[in-house]
């Protein structure tokens, strides 16, 4: 039996929860550099933030499957990049 966390309407796995806690740690570390640079900081952070919603969002749906948003996710991912590197390959030749 998979052991999982009830966090309001969001299940997550073990796994996906341990994936979550050292994104989010990570994260908060960019504040650190606030002293030195606070708009790269606070830019850091927020990437680290979405980063590490995505990967335990990828991590969950990995174990338990039911990957629906994810696959589109991916399928409109592969869109931009061919958007965008067919036309600078076709630039090269």
């Amino acid at each position: 039996m998979m052991k999982t966390y009830r966090f309001g309407k969001i299940v997550l796995t073990q796994q996906a929860l341990a994936v979550f806690i050292v994104s989010i740690i990570s994260a908060f570390s960019a504040l650190f550099m606030i002293r030195k640079n606070p708009q790269l900081a606070i830019i850091t952070f927020l990437v680290g933030l979405g980063l590490g919603f995505y990967v335990t969002y990828v991590t969950n749906c990995t174990i338990v499957g039911k990957c629906k948003e994810l696959a589109w996710f991916l399928v409109a991912m592969n869109i931009v990049s061919a958007s965008i590197i067919i036309p600078m390959r076709l630039k090269s030749v």
